[in-house]
């Protein structure tokens, strides 16, 4: 499932927030937010054994403090 999310949020999040973005429905900074995000999942292993909910959830507990940096950036 975790796996699923990160694909999903690259492909259909992601795509839906550049056209957020397009229309001036989403600012510079939310569309920025995403694109930490997404880079983020990107960054987890691809060792599908590690793919899992617990994966995802400490992973992004371990970098929670790098939207809010990227987003002072």
């Amino acid at each position: 499932m975790a796996d699923e999310l990160a694909t999903d949020f690259s492909d259909i999040g992601l795509a839906y927030a550049e056209i957020l973005k397009e229309n001036q429905w989403i600012n510079q900074e939310q569309f920025h937010i995403m694109e930490v995000i997404n880079n983020m999942l990107d960054e987890m292993p691809e060792d599908s054994t590690l793919w899992d909910e617990n994966a995802l959830i400490s992973t992004v507990k371990d970098k929670a403090g790098n939207v809010a940096s990227a987003v002072k950036d």
